[in-house]
């Protein structure tokens, strides 16, 4: 079974390092381009043909209420119109126009192909295809100018193409958004040689074919753009668009670049960037004439992704999620240009926060396979400007310090402001729960991240430059533990005197204490293993005493979960104080960075962590089976405490469940379906959502790009 009929949902069109899309999908709810915006933007868009007295129109707009140009119009006692912007506005008009849209409107009948990198609509006579770049972003210093330019261009390439082989009249074509705001007409820029619209607020389209000639229109309301005599490029009213003839008998294919540009510096803080596709484009104008001299190319591309993924055995839900994690995760990126060098950024999708450490350690599965540079770019930024030192106390001794170390910021700014250097926009102190500090998590993501890079590149140059900063990354892991050395479990006990008179929290900050909490924490707990493993093998050729101590932590830590596991339960509770009894998911998480070192001793049920990972695949069998951690639709429950559901965790779980601890319990299918419908149902108007309340969304977190964990369903096909 799969979800693949269902065809109404929102897909996002993003060039890379841009922060930007065109975003349709989804029937009488709109969409268009958005440039640094955190939220789903709500244009109409007309997209469709006039075939006689019939106007094909893909339904991605929302139904007009009234008239745009009422606003303009007053109308005295008598009825008499003082000023009319519009020829067709009478009652007897707006009757016959509301008449219209009833009738004439013919747009539900439409099939959809979302594949990986293509998205094709076919309505009656038109096909209209966006083929949107997912396949990684080059290493800046080592390209050559002509790919890099082409790799960055922020632009999306989209074909309109009509069939009027069979018809007897010409039809009428048309692409529309409404409304743009500050709207400038490119023929006019460009003495004809482009045609389309730009605003002034970032974005634009463009149009060029060498079969027919396409012109501008402004207008109103869309259905007066075919009611007039004579076309017009109204200015004032909010659609604009672009529209052409196809003869009888004749196929017309119409290529319509989708661009975005801001040429100014577009960060504050200590940072002052402009994004890095100005080093190649002056205006929007170069941008769109570039994509469509190369839109050969963008297209082949595209397909030669989708042929590449196609490959890769899984079902269609795993499929549409894919295609929607990437497209999501490439709307939330930023490449700029800071003193002349890249630095890369990813947003928390609508939140806005700048490389969140905690989504960098989710989004390490895709980066590392098609863009490893930019993890490497992302860890010396934290490690030069967002790491800082701290002292630790126990809670409920607050007054009482102890050495703490070295640890790493939540983020590194929002809304394109930078944080001052040593702290995030998130963490502020003296805060229960959200919001507190997250130094335990950070600290292990930055081990954790640090050693995935240099496995999966093999920049020994740069582990060997920083086997200082690993070895207090070590010491820092030890002294969260306990002061004494005979006392140490391999688990967290004490919080950041960051946090004042509270605890510190996971990244698992809006669920229940289950999972927010960090002390002896068993998410945490398991993570700080894989940690204690990843400082193991980053230290090793180096600093081999180190590495020992290392070791001889995570035999602690696996040796204080595995003592944990409660027979009657039949699974591990959520705290490690006894006293908790809550069963999570995310209790296996971090087995998946012994499996990406590929240390396969280490997760062998006979090695020498094997008591903890048969207690973790015991863990799982159990909460599944019982259903404790299971939605009604068999959707995966990261806590059974809380319906506030992560689909990043939940696919990640997923994987480690299968691929690691080889669980083939349960129905993969059921499962895959739940989440699919979680998204295409639940949530259709914010491709990408993370965070799902029992199938369904709140007006939050949206296009969230930490779903790229899905990429590891592909990881495997492509092996």
């Amino acid at each position: 079974m799969s979800t693949s009929k269902i065809i109404s949902f929102k897909t996002m069109h993003s060039p890379k390092g841009a922060n930007a899309s065109f975003t349709i999908g989804m029937e009488d709810n709109g969409g268009g381009f958005s440039v640094e915006k955190d939220y789903i933007p709500d244009q109409d868009v007309f997209i469709g043909y006039k075939d006689g007295k019939d106007i094909f129109c893909l339904p991605f707009y929302s139904s007009q209420k009234a008239n745009a140009s009422e606003k303009f119009v007053k109308k005295d006692n008598s009825n008499k119109q003082q000023f009319d912007a519009n020829d067709s506005n009478d009652t007897n008009t707006n009757k016959k126009n509301d008449e219209s849209k009833k009738t004439i409107l013919s747009h539900k009948n439409y099939n959809r192909e979302l594949q990986f990198a293509t998205d094709k609509y076919t309505l009656g006579k038109m096909d209209y295809s966006i083929y949107t770049p997912v396949d990684g972003v080059p290493d800046p210093e080592i390209c050559d100018n002509t790919i890099m330019k082409r790799e960055v261009t922020p632009s999306v390439i989209s074909v309109m193409s009509i069939d009027n082989r069979n018809g007897k009249l010409p039809l009428q074509c048309f692409f529309g958004v409404s409304p743009i705001k500050g709207k400038i007409l490119l023929s006019e820029m460009t003495n004809d040689k482009l045609i389309g619209i730009y605003s002034l607020e970032g974005y634009g389209f463009a149009a060029s074919s060498e079969s027919t000639t396409v012109k501008e229109f402004g207008e109103f309301n869309i259905l007066d753009f075919f009611n007039r005599k004579e076309i017009v490029s109204f200015q004032l009213a909010p659609i604009g668009g672009i529209y052409f003839w196809v003869p009888a008998g004749e196929i017309v294919t119409v290529d319509i670049a989708l661009g975005f540009y801001k040429g100014e510096i577009v960060t504050g803080g200590v940072g002052q960037c402009k994004y890095f596709y100005t080093r190649y484009f002056k205006n929007i104008v170069e941008v769109l004439e570039y994509t469509l001299a190369n839109k050969s190319y963008l297209i082949n591309r595209a397909i030669e992704v989708d042929r590449k993924f196609s490959l890769c055995k899984i079902n269609d839900d795993r499929k549409f999620i894919v295609s929607q994690s990437i497209r999501s995760y490439y709307a939330s990126t930023m490449l700029f240009l800071e003193n002349n060098k890249p630095r890369w950024v990813v947003n928390e999708g609508s939140y806005m926060m700048m490389n969140t450490f905690d989504l960098f350690v989710d989004h390490l599965y895709y980066e590392l396979d098609n863009h490893p540079w930019l993890v490497l770019n992302t860890l010396k930024s934290f490690a030069n400007k967002y790491s800082y030192e701290d002292t630790v106390h126990y809670y409920d001794e607050p007054e009482v310090s102890y050495p703490g170390g070295i640890s790493f910021t939540h983020d590194q700014g929002v809304f394109n402001v930078f944080s001052r250097e040593g702290y995030s926009t998130y963490e502020i102190k003296g805060q229960d729960g959200c919001f507190s500090y997250m130094t335990q998590e950070q600290l292990c993501n930055f081990v954790l991240c640090s050693a995935l890079y240099v496995k999966k590149t093999g920049n020994k140059q740069w582990q060997r430059e920083n086997q200082k900063l690993f070895s207090n990354c070590l010491t820092s892991m030890i002294n969260r533990d306990h002061p004494l050395p005979e006392m140490r479990d391999g688990v967290m006990d004490l919080d950041s005197d960051r946090c004042g008179n509270q605890s510190e929290i996971t990244t698992y900050d809006s669920l229940d204490h289950s999972l927010g909490q960090s002390r002896r924490n068993l998410y945490l707990a398991v993570k700080c293993w894989a940690t204690y493993i990843s400082l193991e093998y980053l230290l090793q050729n180096h600093d081999t005493k180190n590495a020992k101590i290392a070791l001889n932590q995570a035999k602690l830590s696996a040796s204080t979960i595995s003592k944990a596991y409660n027979k009657d339960l039949g699974y591990i509770p959520a705290i490690l104080d006894g006293k908790d009894k809550s069963a999570i998911i995310p209790a296996i998480e971090g087995l998946i960075y012994p499996y990406m070192l590929d240390l396969p001793l280490y997760l062998d049920e006979n090695g020498v962590f094997g008591n903890l990972v048969t207690c973790l695949k015991k863990h799982m069998i159990t909460i599944l089976d019982k259903h404790l951690c299971l939605f009604d639709d068999g959707g995966w429950k990261l806590s059974a405490n809380s319906v506030n559901s992560w689909v990043s965790k939940i696919f990640l779980c997923q994987y480690i469940s299968k691929e690691i601890l080889a669980i083939k319990k349960g129905n993969t299918s059921v499962n895959d379906m739940a989440h699919a419908l979680w998204w295409k149902k639940g949530c259709p108007t914010n491709p990408g959502i993370d965070q799902i309340f029992a199938g369904n969304q709140e007006l939050r977190n949206f296009h969230y790009p930490r779903a790229i964990t899905s990429y590891l369903w592909i990881y495997e096909g492509l092996k």
